[in-house]
């Protein structure tokens, strides 16, 4: 954080947002250290209370058979004992009621420890945004998908004809440089590697195909990955670039990682009758959501043997096309043209994600798949496409979500993408047949 300006930007409130997340995770690191201190705690007086109990019982029988020196020893050692036993009892109260006035100034220290009054904690004026139209290019042919690579130095598309384009990109111009058909069936899902200039694009309905950049810096298949029975939705690729996560109408999530050099299926994750539509994964890699055809958000978590087990479903109301984490603990699913975006969090106590806010966006009657939202860490900002809207809202440092511009076409065939430092937005008017390239203003 640059301490020499006294005007804080995005990326310096986004440093606090993360901080603020990494101490909500610490918090319930202690949470879960102190239930099992005190399970030990319980399981240690049980202990104890058992051996006082077994201690000086004798069977009546066994009474019988002694004489009168085994009774007068036996008395003895009870007399004996009771002296111990008081002994004993001193040191327990000692140490417990050490222990509660540990508790208690800690609990002290807590209740005074106030961190908005360490700094001057003005309330961020966030300046409004907009996402100004820069250009506009002709595109006779229709488009589902785009992606851009990390640095946004390339753009490609996924087209209903089966081509994908690769332009070069920069500073809102882009220039055609390759296209690739490896099929007619339509491209609706690309996306771009975090780490390389390498992409993901749907092939045929049940193929992915893995593209890299050759020596002579055009695109070739390097793998195709074969597995899925019906079409392809929607795929992920984790931040570390050794998870690609894919979706289907054939009811299943499939995970693949690398595996001597190539790509393979790690799992299935079958999901009953809910075609997969949308996905998400969080930032720590091991939590994926998933929204389909049924009325369901699945939530998907990588157990301590690395095997992904469903461990929560969320019954809805509606079916929806989009969802997305803000962060681990937080993540956002619109309604199929609903008139409200909802915002899940996760309890700290039961570790199950909860509606806890509705979010009013603008909505139209009918809605298409493709043109996942997206969520800017960089700007915080998340692009949530809803019926023929876009709705560009701010996530403000106090968890709000402020819808700050919205972005109305004549039909909901709208699709695009934004740059990972959101800078530039894309978008595809299938009515039109543009392109427009969007610039943020502040």
């Amino acid at each position: 954080m640059n301490t020499q300006n006294n005007v804080c930007d995005d990326a310096d409130y986004q440093q606090i947002m993360d901080l603020e997340h990494k101490q909500s995770k610490e918090v319930e690191l202690i949470i879960n250290k102190l239930n099992i201190l005190i399970e030990q705690i319980n399981h240690k007086f049980s202990q104890i209370k058992q051996d006082f109990e077994q201690k000086f019982k004798v069977r009546q029988e066994y009474l019988k058979q002694m004489d009168k020196k085994q009774i007068y020893q036996y008395s003895q050692s009870i007399m004996n004992f009771q002296e111990q036993q008081q002994k004993i009892l001193k040191q327990m109260e000692y140490g417990f009621n050490n222990l509660v006035e540990t508790l208690n100034v800690s609990k002290k220290d807590f209740s005074q420890y106030d961190i908005t009054n360490m700094v001057c904690f003005p309330k961020k004026s966030l300046k409004p945004f907009k996402y100004e139209l820069i250009n506009s290019v002709l595109e006779l042919q229709g488009a589902f998908a785009f992606s851009f690579s990390q640095q946004s130095q390339f753009l490609v598309g996924g087209y209903n004809s089966g081509i994908i384009k690769i332009f070069e990109f920069d500073k809102g111009q882009i220039k055609l440089i390759q296209e690739i058909q490896e099929t007619k069936t339509p491209i609706c899902c690309v996306s771009f590697m975090n780490q390389s200039t390498q992409f993901i694009s749907r092939g045929d309905p049940y193929t992915i195909i893995l593209w890299q950049q050759d020596s002579k810096n055009g695109w070739i298949c390097k793998q195709k990955l074969q597995g899925h029975s019906s079409f392809i939705n929607c795929l992920r690729i984790n931040q570390e670039d050794d998870l690609i996560i894919s979706g289907s109408n054939d009811k299943s999530i499939k995970l693949w990682r690398i595996k001597n050099e190539q790509w393979q299926c790690s799992q299935t994750i079958n999901c009953n009758q809910n075609k997969i539509i949308s996905l998400s994964i969080n930032d720590s890699s091991n939590q994926i959501i998933s929204c389909g055809s049924e009325n369901q958000i699945i939530i998907i978590q990588q157990q301590c043997d690395l095997e992904w087990k469903i461990i929560q479903i969320i019954q809805l109301n509606n079916s929806g096309f989009r969802l997305s984490y803000i962060n681990d603990d937080i993540f956002v699913f619109q309604g199929n043209s609903k008139e409200k975006m909802n915002v899940y969090e996760r309890d700290l106590q039961n570790k199950q994600f909860k509606l806890t806010k509705e979010v009013n966006v603008k909505n139209s009657n009918n809605c298409q798949y493709y043109f996942p939202q997206q969520f800017i860490k960089q700007k915080s900002i998340l692009v949530n496409k809803n019926g023929r809207f876009i709705n560009l809202l701010r996530v403000n440092s106090n968890g709000d979500f402020i819808n700050e511009q919205v972005l109305e076409f004549d039909h909901e065939f709208i699709f695009g993408s934004m740059t990972e430092d959101g800078e530039y937005l894309i978008i595809y008017d299938d009515q039109q047949k543009k392109v427009q390239i969007r610039k943020y203003q502040d």
